[in-house]
This record gives structure tokens, sequence and C-alpha cells, in this order.
């Protein structure tokens, strides 16, 4: 059982900010009699939707991108249909039976420097089906496209969805972030997580909270911690090398004097129902990477006792910009190389992006990049090794966390680019994969290596140069 309402405003406010970033007119329609309470498989529809929109927002340079939401009843049942119209590129008639094919782009030619694959496409096609839906698509090519998906779902209430407001949710979302709230100088705070990157921005977000931080680099690492001292909170990376943090946290639960401490997983995936997942899991919280300074102080205050959390006098709500005290983590000095081989698709970090997920502000964002240079040549190392011994897994975990830190700096292209590297990894590992799916998932992850690498590179070097102006 789900609500219509809050479903399409999580939408909304997902890809909004995406379409409002291209300077693009997005419109949003939704039939205000429609009913609000549905049982389905809401975190599936909400994957389809987001992936459905972002492809219209992706290939779209200007114009408009319109979202209609409607549907009709049928004694129980509501078939719903979403409709995603955009004024884009659009789709040649020979490349129309290709549309739902895995690891499948098309026009080449002239998307050459279009984020993504449209692997997205793949997946909500076959979601689709298994749900009893469909999807078809019209397209004028040069002028944009039509997809239009329909899917029963039951009607488990008589109340309306009413007017929708997505505009003011998208501007909340928009809205500067303020440094920490809040003081737990009592409070010990566990971050788990194998990403320098991520341990650096979580450590200087909370550094105002006064609280104390402790910083583990692997689920084994965090359990050693865990047997010396109690903790109140454990944040905890979930796609780890050796002890992802689904074990760690079955793991530090045996742990005599863990029986109060929150654990909070943090992960990179953010599809629907990945939340109810981690919860079932025996989590306390879910927190989604990268996230904003607000994000994360919310999640942190809600999982503290309550007693430790005290208000931040207004001298202490300001510190976020003055932070020197903090050395860069890293693994070694290796500066990335001059050198670099230009890619087909040209990459761009977006400011605006990377200081929003630095808690606005322009000194952490300035060390963020320049970690993110310093360590591009060691993890490259890695991702070759793990890639020429075909060692997949480790390798997508390495892509991962690629992704991760490419959207904290603000560089879409290589977000995206990590992204369906990952997926063709997840692909080959997933039990429900066939032997041919096995086989192209590889295929895709050896074509596109060494321009991800290239890329990289190319970005390291940009955010490297961004911190010597």
């Amino acid at each position: 059982k789900y609500s219509l309402r809050v479903l399409l405003k999580e939408v909304v406010t997902l890809v909004g900010f995406r379409a409002k970033a291209k300077q693009l007119e997005f419109i949003i329609n939704v039939d205000a009699d429609l009913p609000n309470e549905l049982y389905g498989d809401v975190g599936r529809i909400r994957q389809i939707l987001i992936n459905v929109i972002n492809n219209a927002i992706k290939y779209t340079d200007e114009g408009t991108v319109t979202f209609d939401v409607g549907g009709d009843i049928v004694e129980d049942i509501l078939n719903l249909k979403l409709v995603v119209t955009d004024t884009g590129i659009g789709i040649k008639p020979e490349d129309m039976e290709k549309l739902f094919k895995d690891f499948e782009r098309l026009d080449i030619q002239k998307n050459c420097k279009v984020e993504g694959t449209g692997l997205g496409l793949a997946i909500t096609h076959r979601l689709l089906t298994m749900m009893g839906g469909t999807v078809n698509v019209s397209s004028i090519y040069g002028k944009g496209s039509t997809f239009t998906i329909e899917l029963p779902q039951k009607i488990m209430g008589a109340e309306v969805i009413g007017d929708f407001d997505a505009d003011q949710d998208i501007e909340e979302e928009l809205e500067d972030v303020v440094a920490t709230s809040f003081t737990a100088p009592e409070a010990s705070i566990l971050i788990v997580d194998d990403n320098e990157m991520n341990c650096f921005v979580a450590t200087c977000m909370l550094s105002d909270t006064k609280a104390k931080l402790t910083v583990a680099h692997s689920g084994s690492e965090a359990l050693e911690f865990l047997k010396k001292e109690s903790f109140h909170l454990v944040m905890t990376d979930y796609m780890m090398p050796g002890m992802d943090g689904i074990a760690t946290l079955n793991e530090a639960k045996k742990i005599k004097g863990t029986e109060n401490t929150r654990f909070v997983i943090l992960t990179a995936t953010a599809l629907a129902g990945v939340r109810e997942k981690f919860l079932s899991e025996g989590f306390d919280d879910y927190l989604s990477k990268p996230m904003t300074g607000k994000q994360l102080e919310t999640v942190v205050k809600r999982n503290l006792p309550a007693e430790l959390v005290h208000p931040a006098e207004k001298s202490e709500a300001n510190g976020i910009n003055d932070i020197n005290a903090l050395e860069e983590p890293g693994r070694n000095d290796s500066q990335v190389n001059k050198e670099v081989t230009v890619s087909r698709r040209i990459p761009k970090i977006d400011m605006s992006i990377g200081i929003k997920y630095c808690n606005n502000s322009d000194n952490l964002y300035k060390r963020l990049l320049g970690m993110f240079s310093k360590l591009c040549e060691a993890n490259i190392k890695e991702m070759e090794q793990s890639f020429g011994e075909e060692q997949w897994d480790a390798y997508r975990i390495k892509v991962h966390a690629l992704k991760s830190g490419a959207l904290n700096i603000g560089c879409n292209l290589l977000h995206e680019m990590a992204k369906e590297q990952e997926q063709a990894g997840k692909e080959y590992i997933s039990e429900e994969s066939t032997e041919t799916q096995r086989i192209k998932a590889v295929e895709y992850m050896k074509q596109h290596h060494e321009e991800l690498m290239d890329m990289y590179r190319q970005v390291a070097q940009m955010a490297r140069d961004m911190t010597e102006e």
C-alpha cells in the first residue's frame, strides 16, 4: 500500500533538479481525481519513472519535458497512465526496435556528447512486463519523443490525490544548506567507509557537532573499534570490499556493548525499495550518498540519544567555512598524469552541485577537489588490477565508489559513465542473469573501461587545475 501523491513528489523532487540545471521547462500535470491510496510495487514504479524522465531530460537540450499522470478506473483497479513527452533529439525509425535492449545506445554519432547509454530503458521494460504493465514509444526524429506507461494498480481507499503542487517541493530541495544546528559533545560516532573522500566529507560536515568522530576504512576495522569502545551511532557504507555493510552490522550486533548502538547504512544505490530492504536487515536508518549537510544532520540528530543533543549557539552555526585543522587523508601522494587522453565526450564540473554536497562550503569543496585528483592514480591502479584479473565484483565496488565521488565534486558525465559500468557489473553477478546477459555485461565493461579510465584522469586533472586557480 502506498500514496500516489508521495510517490510523485519523490520522483519530481529527484528529477526536477536535473531539469533545472539544464534550464528546461519541466511541466507536471496530475489528474486531481485520481485515487491516492494504491497497492503495488512502489519501489519499482519510482525506479521506472526516474529512468524514463531522466532519459527525457538527458536527450533534451532545450524546450520542455512534460510529465502527465492520469488513468481510468475499472471496479477496484486504476489503470494508471504515465506519459513523458520531450522536445529532444528523437529516435530514428530503424532504432525503435533496439530501444529496450540491454546495452544498446542509439544514434551514436549524434549522441556522442550525451551522458548515459539508455540502459535504464531495458530495465524499465523488464520491470513493467513483470508487473503486468506496458510501455510504448512514439517519436519524430529531431523533434522529440513520447513514452507512455500503462500499469494496473489496485485501489485501497476513497481518498483522491487532489491538487498537486510540485514546484514548491523542488524549491525546498534546492534551499541553501546551513551549518549544523546542534552540538553533541558527549556523543561518539563511528564512520565506516573504504572511500577516503566519503570519510573526509562526513567528518568535515559533522565537525561542528563537536561529537567524537572515529573513522574505520573497512568492516573488520570497525569491529575492532567496537570491541574496544562503545559508540552511540555507527554510520557504515554498504558496498565495501571483503565485508559489506550488512555483514558488518550482523557481526557488530554480536559484540557486547552494542545493544543500544544505532546503525545507519550509507549507500550510493538510490533505487527505490532500497531503504525498506536495509531496514528489514536490521538497520535503524538509511542515508543515500552523496548527501547534503542538511540530510546528514537530520539523520544523525534523529539517531543520537535526545539528551545528548543541544541547540547550537549562533556563533557556532557557521564554522563549516573555516575548516583548516583537518589534514587531507590519502593513500599515496602520486600526482595525476598531465598527459590525459581526450575522450569523445567532454566532461564538465558543475561547482554548484559539488558545493551543495559540501554544505555550501567553498573551502571544503576546494579541499575535496584536491583529494579527488590526489587519489585518482591509486584508484585507477586498483580498478585496472581488478579489470585485468576479471574480478568483476571487486571491479564493480571500485566503480561504485567512483560514481559517488564524481557526483560529490559535481561531474555528472563521469558519474553516469561509472554508474553504467557498475550496472554492467551488477548484471554479471546477478543470479537472475542468463549466460547471454553475463556475456553482454562483460563485453560492455571491456568496451567502456578504457574510456572510463581516461575520463577519470581528465576530470581529476580538471579538479586539480581548479584547486590551483
